[in-house]
């Protein structure tokens, strides 16, 4: 008693952890909560209190936010890096409150945060606590993709690799680390390897509860600093490396059955936080095979706007960009010799052939955008929509078309004018032939009806 009434009294915190000193009153009432999470991710819980608008209410009615405290609960509050569970809460009268986080105080309160749907609710009343089952399953895999990558980075780049924080969601894992250079390519390909070897061995993840010496004795990795009660959870997961298994860490979190549900393991991106920690950022399960079809993707867009195959895409973009930096090089050039004056009539017909450029470029402009406009009216007019973004079949019909209405026959007669139409237009509008000189009149332009489906 003595030591919660010091607590009490030197209890301080912002916002709601604030006010009143209410969580102790709680505490003192309904004493702590059971969590079930580790097992079940429903269960039935009487609802013991509700906090509203910082203070303990009486009930709380449809539409109203509050936060709900039961004996015993299946969700996860969050703590360790983990975040809190999300999920649905149904009354045996038929009201329903929508978890939409939830959080400790004190170390042993479950705080449900969220807003009641239906109905009306007070203390007493007796629920069905249901946790958001796949979103637990996506953070699961992210939270055991952490203790695997904080193996193979020891494995990978030094048992000097400690954690100095970390962050994990349903959709990535953030984990920072003590390292005083940012990782090579080789490097963070060999600890994707090694975690998705730990993966595709599918060992079983065990948790043990033991003393807290026990589990030190064990070579169980823990936070510096951190402050772990005389009890323990002590988690292992991965292929037995010198006779024990490949990772053992102190955690209070929760995982997955096997490390073959992770699915697998995919490093985003690796940064800098401050002098001597570097931040990994990694996702696993369904956000790594997500990734990859993204990439995927990508990929065969690259093939075919470069027309060349995924294996030459290197080159390719080299040969591109050493193009583009000559041609830069040339613009430069030519407009640091017009703005001096030059060397006479050469640069007086450079000249010429920008500005012809320039109003050729832009009757074109105006010809697609009537032309898309057209189409996209003409679609409507059937109840369908067209789309004419600058990723679309449409657009790229209406590039080429405008190109043929306003008779452009331009002939190039620089790598310089062939970058500022480039440049100009996107990349869209750049082939080109022979110019005779004459731009056709707008006014006499007479729209075409083609259907850029066709």
């Amino acid at each position: 008693e003595k030591q919660k009434a010091d607590a009490r009294k030197n209890w301080s915190g912002s916002g709601e952890q604030a006010t009143s000193k209410v969580w102790f009153a709680i505490e003192d009432k309904i004493g702590s909560t059971e969590f079930l999470g580790y097992k079940d991710e429903q269960s039935e819980g009487e609802l013991k209190a509700i906090v509203a608008n910082g203070e303990e209410a009486g009930a709380l009615k449809v539409g109203q936010e509050g936060i709900l405290l039961f004996n015993q609960t299946p969700f996860y509050a969050e703590s360790g890096g983990q975040v809190g569970d999300h999920g649905t809460i149904t009354f045996a009268n038929g009201a329903v409150f929508k978890v939409t986080d939830t959080h400790k105080q004190l170390g042993k309160l479950w705080c449900h945060h969220g807003v009641l749907e239906s109905g009306e609710i007070k203390p007493g009343d007796a629920a069905q606590l249901v946790v958001d089952h796949t979103r637990r399953a996506n953070i699961k895999a992210h939270h055991s993709a952490t203790h695997l990558l904080h193996a193979a980075l020891h494995d990978v780049v030094g048992s000097h690799v400690t954690q100095k924080g970390s962050l994990q969601d349903e959709g990535r894992t953030r984990f920072d680390v003590a390292h005083n250079k940012p990782l090579s390519d080789e490097e963070i390909r060999a600890v994707e390897d090694a975690v998705n070897n730990a993966i595709r061995h599918n060992s079983a993840v065990e948790t043990r509860l033991m003393g807290i010496d026990e589990a030190r004795a064990t070579g169980a990795m823990a936070l510096f600093g951190e402050k772990y009660d005389d009890e323990v959870r002590v988690v292992t997961m991965g292929p037995d490396k010198d006779g024990k298994a490949w990772s053992i860490e102190l955690c209070g979190g929760t995982h997955v059955a096997r490390t073959g549900d992770i699915g697998a393991f995919r490093i985003v991106s690796e940064s800098a936080v401050s002098s001597g920690v570097r931040r990994i950022e990694a996702v696993a399960g369904a956000a790594a095979l997500a990734l990859a079809a993204q990439e995927a993707a990508l990929l065969a867009q690259l093939t075919r706007e470069l027309k060349v195959p995924a294996s030459e895409l290197p080159n390719r973009i080299a040969a591109l960009v050493d193009e583009r930096k000559k041609l830069e090089r040339e613009i430069t050039s030519l407009r640091q010799q017009l703005a001096t004056g030059g060397t006479g009539g050469a640069d007086a017909t450079a000249q010429v052939q920008l500005d012809r450029f320039a109003s050729a470029l832009g009757l074109a402009f105006q010809i697609r955008d009537d032309l898309l406009a057209q189409w996209a009216a003409s679609y409507r007019s059937r109840g369908e929509d067209l789309a004419i973004d600058r990723d679309s079949h449409a657009y790229a019909e209406a590039d080429a078309l405008a190109l043929q209405l306003e008779g452009l026959e331009i002939a190039a007669q620089s790598n310089a004018l062939q970058v500022l139409v480039r440049n100009a237009s996107g990349g869209r509008l750049d082939d080109f032939a022979r110019d005779d000189g004459t731009t056709r009149d707008p006014s006499k332009w007479t729209p075409v009806s083609r259907d850029p489906a066709m």
